[in-house]
């Protein structure tokens, strides 16, 4: 049976036009690429900084993704070794939600790495993380420089 998502997709989330590399013919990387680069922008005007480099964004299948990743079953995605990685259930179906969501999780990680120069502490991170993971309107009350 074949995956219907390109396995392995990249998505470079950068600022630079042009930089994120997804297969525009599969939908759900295509809409990775749409939503990882809408989450930055709002992320960097929001936490008043840019990301060091772009971060690469991994989609897999569920079973490679925690065979690979070695992960409780409980997990959807994890930020580590400077990419993001994203279990797809099986046959491709992952909500919009449920991606942005966990796009956004995610995506906040390396942006804290790069404000405090990778010395967050993990309540912290996972704190921050989880309160900006929701819907973009909740950012607006964010103040982390006057």
């Amino acid at each position: 049976m074949r995956f219907p998502i390109l396995l392995s997709l990249l998505v470079s989330v950068s600022l630079a036009p042009s930089s994120a590399v997804a297969d525009q013919d599969d939908p759900l990387g295509a809409e990775a690429s749409e939503l990882a680069e809408r989450i930055s922008r709002e992320f960097s005007r929001v936490l008043h900084t840019e990301l060091a480099r772009p971060i690469p964004v991994r989609l897999l299948p569920d079973e490679q993704f925690y065979s690979e990743m070695a992960l409780p079953e409980h997990s959807v995605a994890i930020y580590s070794d400077g990419e993001i990685v994203v279990g797809v259930p099986d046959r491709g179906r992952l909500s919009r939600a449920t991606l942005e969501r966990t796009l956004r999780h995610e995506l906040v990680h390396p942006y804290l790495d790069t404000l405090t120069g990778g010395r967050t502490p993990a309540w912290i991170d996972e704190g921050f993380a989880k309160s900006l993971e929701g819907r973009p309107e909740d950012t607006r009350e964010i103040k982390l420089h006057e």
